[in-house]
């Protein structure tokens, strides 16, 4: 499931076996949208992304209280993930 939280941020909600699948879909996603060219007028737009992860177990909480969790870890590690650079994915488990 993707949303808009604002401006220019996106969660992503993904059910995978382990945190490193996470990561595997976290860099197709990060390499596809890297991969594409835009077109706006006469413009080409080269598009890039930086992302922060966040896994817990299923079951590790009430829905709410995990998403919550979950997305402000994430913020964290995207907030990372742009001061190391941009274009690239950030982990807790990198820390």
């Amino acid at each position: 499931m993707v949303a808009r939280i604002g401006g220019e941020e996106f969660a992503v909600a993904a059910l995978t076996s382990s945190a490193r699948d996470g990561v595997l879909l976290a860099e197709k996603i990060r390499q596809g949208i890297e991969s594409q060219t835009f077109t706006w007028g006469q413009n080409r737009i080269q598009l890039t992304i930086s992302m922060g992860l966040e896994s817990r177990a299923p079951g590790s909480a009430r829905i709410t209280d995990l998403f919550n969790q979950l997305l402000m870890v994430a913020d964290d590690s995207m907030i990372r993930a742009k001061k190391a650079g941009r274009n690239r994915i950030f982990t807790q488990e990198m820390v």
